[in-house]
């Protein structure tokens, strides 16, 4: 179960949408709840690299923590009612953005993290995408990202859910089911809860497949990889119904794809499941990436962080936990913003 939610405000109407909803899966899961408001040092005007030079200007400090402050306060206020009866703490942090939240996360010992993204062009969008992609390559916990133009998820017993987790055969996404499995608990009150597994099978042509099988041409090794997979998902479905048989509302589905574009076949397969119910209920695609960065990032890309950018879909992101994370030894980066 998720302990402690940290969710993340910048000040903007945008980013407290995640706040309903974080309370009530606070109140299902029985967490407690951390609003972390980021502020940044001041600068000197003539500096370069914008170092910060706290100690030279504490005026300025100052009002920024009493304005942040008198900030959450009135979250407090505004959100009187959903807040009613949980555990709230409220954190000013001063640094760049995305270390920092990262850094309040360990001390708060967080255990998700639920922020909603903006969908603004320009800049805005590319400053804030930023900070969102940063935290899903760097947190060292599973990552909500909340869609500002997309429907922001509740949680009622008639309001179906459905968890789609694409699955690429690799122990990396497989690593989501766990925190998939987490999240599922907590929505333990739903009459109708789905976990949908996709497998996409990229054609043998993309694959390179045919060099291991040269007897078989590619619609035959297409047919040996799709039945392969439909064989791994059930693998995957019958251990999960053997180790969660405690959640009965639980329904676990599963579909193969042939396709070589892995992100936009998950954007879509989500988008058709809401047409197929007339955009009833929620779709949640949950996934877990290698939380790549420098010139490995740039070369390959995320599939997660490209599915972040297309679909208007709540996603659930997580990466494996290195041992340093295990013991908080991660070295925090100063560039990140």
């Amino acid at each position: 179960m998720f302990r402690h939610i940290l969710v993340p405000l910048d000040g903007s109407d945008i980013a407290e949408k995640a706040i309903p909803f974080a309370t009530h899966l606070a109140r299902t899961a029985g967490s407690g709840l951390v609003f972390v408001r980021v502020i940044h040092a001041p600068t000197r005007d003539d500096s370069y690299g914008a170092e910060a030079v706290i100690g030279l200007n504490p005026t300025a400090l100052e009002t920024q923590f009493a304005h942040s402050n008198h900030y959450l306060e009135t979250i407090l206020s505004t959100y009187k009612h959903d807040l009613e009866g949980l555990h709230v703490e409220m954190d000013t942090e001063i640094g760049a953005t995305t270390s920092t939240i990262v850094s309040a996360t360990r001390l708060e010992q967080a255990d998700m993290i639920i922020l909603c993204s903006h969908g603004d062009t320009g800049l805005t969008r590319r400053i804030v995408r930023s900070v969102s992609q940063q935290l899903v390559r760097h947190s060292p916990v599973p990552v909500l990202v909340l869609n500002a133009h997309g429907m922001i998820p509740e949680i009622k017993e008639a309001q179906p859910w459905r968890i789609i987790v694409p699955l690429d055969g690799s122990a990396l996404a497989e690593s989501v089911l766990g925190p998939a499995l987490q999240f599922a608990s907590s929505l333990d009150a739903l009459e109708t809860l789905e976990l949908h597994l996709l497998r996409i099978v990229a054609p043998p042509s993309i694959e390179g497949s045919t060099q291991n099988f040269p007897h078989l041409d590619d619609k035959a090794m297409q047919v040996r990889a799709m039945l392969d997979a439909e064989a791994y998902l059930l693998s995957i479905t019958t251990r999960l119904r053997k180790e969660n048989s405690a959640l009965g509302n639980l329904r676990i589905t599963t579909s193969v794809v042939s396709s070589p574009a892995i992100a936009e076949t998950i954007v879509h397969h989500a988008k058709q499941a809401q047409e197929m119910t007339g955009n009833r209920g929620t779709d949640l695609i949950a996934m877990a990436t290698h939380g790549r960065s420098g010139l490995l990032h740039m070369i390959m890309g995320s599939v997660a962080e490209h599915v972040l950018s297309a679909t208007t879909c709540p996603v659930l992101v997580t990466h494996p936990v290195k041992s340093a994370d295990k013991e908080h030894q991660i070295q925090i980066l100063p560039h990140l913003q």
